[in-house]
């Protein structure tokens, strides 16, 4: 399947909802992601899309706990710059 999704967009959802990861080191479950506050205005498949694109991306990989994510080390680097302030 095709992602028709523009890049940026993608960029845009990858930030919303790294910010999901109470930590870096945590684990999150695409229901845990879909659940949050912070991804409230994204719907079920912009979501998969984002997983799909920082997969690709190398920013998140699949966890040792079945259908969770974790953060790779570029992904935790993300993840800090989403806390620190402007």
């Amino acid at each position: 399947m095709a992602n028709n999704t523009p890049w940026a967009d993608l960029e845009t959802g990858w930030v919303t909802l790294v910010q999901v990861f109470p930590y870096e080191n945590a684990t999150q479950s695409e229901a845990e992601l879909r659940g949050s506050q912070a991804a409230a205005d994204l719907d079920k498949t912009a979501i998969a899309s984002i997983l799909d694109w920082a997969t690709a991306e190398n920013l998140i990989e699949p966890a040792d706990e079945p259908g969770r994510f974790r953060l790779t080390p570029m992904g935790r680097k993300s993840w800090r710059k989403s806390r620190d302030p402007v």
